[in-house]
């Protein structure tokens, strides 16, 4: 008895202890299992890419986040190298990311890129975390998609870098072409396209630039501008697709296509200006909608770009123009006549002056008034400009005093271009109210010879009116040196 007395205890104890084993293992079975369950909930569950790495970084399993976004059947991702899924540029990183949890435990990573199954790539922020085994360890990896926060930063630094080169556009405000070019080149290092077009609409003047590739093929321009006059009809009912102006300018800064019809396109309305900008690619679906964004920025900018052009252009017509008679003023006639005589003077070519005066305009001034004084002035601008070349330059020198540059012109030609508006003044009448005014005009002819100045070939061409003045008055005086 006092053995077995002796030895209840003992049993009791390994009873206890049993009991004890039993509920712990229980226990522990019951958090392993609920951590399991959690573990099978995150991997499934989760908007981020899990995925878990040997410690070479081959991938042991990934969650079903991981194969939607970067384009794999789930169990194809098992079995590759994570890094080799990066760019080859950022495969070092990720190796990087991995060695810092397998050292330090955990390591985190910003702006890791990892390749899409079909070509794209997504941006992620990394965690990675160790899991210590007895033989082995492995690393948990939990990766956020940044893409759209990325590309949205990718997009604002590409804006601002295309106004800031639009801004330096701007000292060739006197050439719209020349700006355009500098667009060009700027599209063609950001955006993939094989065409680009912008339409301009005016009052009775539309044109239509379209640029492509030195290489391109007729086929696909030719597609390109039935899109163009697609979208024609947009700009207004007054624009007749017959009217347009196509310029067709070929760039070697824009790639040439594969094929020879359109396959997707971007068209935008011009803001306050009336006209499109368009860009065209031979592949379906070329434009990413960041390349939507991107290019309604910088059409924005070509908008704004156009109207400073507009302006420039008023303000220095303005600036060279005679209000009246819309003819070039004194100012402006001389510094064409300074560049000219530089030219002639090394290139020996002829070049004659004509200079002329209203006869008696005071009279008509004081007999009809000012108001019809102006319409003489306006009437005999309309029959100078009529009576010379494109290439000749014709002024309001002062008054009713009048001057014609002509260029690569001998004085038999000049001569004749003298005669004709002596003959043509004479046939012109102004009519006013129950009134006809008939007017004459004195004209001075002088042309240039070598040693010539601006100052000595105009007082010639002054001495040489003078002269038809005293000499009577509506006739031609040419002063030879």
């Amino acid at each position: 008895m006092e053995g077995l007395t002796n030895s209840l205890p003992l049993a009791l104890v390994a009873g206890f202890m049993a009991t004890a084993i039993a509920v712990a293992y229980g226990r522990l079975r019951s958090t392993l299992a609920r951590a399991n369950t959690r573990y099978e909930r995150l991997m499934s569950s989760t908007n981020d890419v899990v995925v878990v790495v040997d410690e070479a970084g081959r991938i042991i399993e990934a969650n079903r986040t991981a194969a939607e976004l970067l384009g794999y059947a789930t169990d194809e991702l098992t079995g590759h190298f994570l890094p080799d899924l990066a760019p080859p540029t950022e495969r070092r990183r990720i190796k990087e990311f991995i060695a810092g949890s397998l050292q330090d435990g955990t390591s985190t990573a910003a702006d890791l890129m990892l390749n899409h199954h079909g070509g794209d790539s997504s941006w992620f922020d990394g965690r990675a975390g160790l899991i210590q085994g007895e033989t082995a360890s492995a690393i948990q990896i939990v990766l956020q998609d940044i893409s759209e926060r990325k590309r949205q930063f990718i997009l604002t630094e590409k804006e601002i870098s295309f106004l800031h080169e639009l801004s330096r556009t701007l000292p060739l405000l006197q050439d719209f072409d020349q700006m355009l070019d500098r667009i060009l080149g700027m599209l063609s290092d950001t955006l993939p396209f094989n065409a680009f077009t912008l339409v301009l609409a005016e009052p009775n003047d539309t044109r239509a630039t379209i640029c492509v590739g030195s290489k391109t093929k007729k086929a696909f321009l030719d597609d390109v501008r039935s899109c163009v006059a697609d979208v024609l009809p947009e700009l207004g009912d007054n624009i007749d697709p017959d009217d347009v102006e196509y310029v067709i300018e070929r760039k070697t800064n824009i790639a040439p296509p594969a094929e020879a019809t359109v396959g997707s396109q971007i068209l935008l309305p011009l803001a306050i200006v009336n006209g499109v900008a368009g860009l065209f690619s031979d592949q379906p679906n070329a434009f990413k909608k960041e390349d939507l964004s991107l290019f309604s920025t910088m059409v924005s900018g070509i908008s704004s770009l156009y109207i400073a052009y507009k302006s420039y252009q008023q303000v220095q017509h303005l600036s060279e123009t005679d209000p009246l008679t819309s003819l070039y003023n004194r100012r402006k006639f001389f510094e064409e006549l300074t560049r000219e005589i530089e030219r002639v003077s090394r290139y020996e070519s002829p070049l004659s002056i004509i200079m002329l005066d209203i006869d008696h305009f005071k009279a008509v001034n004081d007999k009809y008034g000012h108001q019809m004084g102006d319409e003489v002035l306006r009437t005999l601008a309309d029959v100078l400009r009529a009576n010379t070349r494109k290439t000749d330059m014709v002024a309001r020198y002062g008054g009713e005093e009048f001057i014609i540059m002509l260029p690569e012109t001998p004085l038999k030609g000049s001569r004749g271009v003298a005669d004709r508006i002596l003959s043509e003044v004479e046939k012109t009448a102004v009519l006013g109210a129950a009134l006809e005014i008939n007017f004459t005009v004195s004209v001075g002819l002088a042309y240039f010879t070598k040693g010539d100045s601006v100052d000595t070939l105009v007082a010639r061409t002054d001495h040489a009116l003078y002269t038809a003045k005293k000499n009577g008055r509506n006739r031609v005086e040419l002063i030879k040196v």
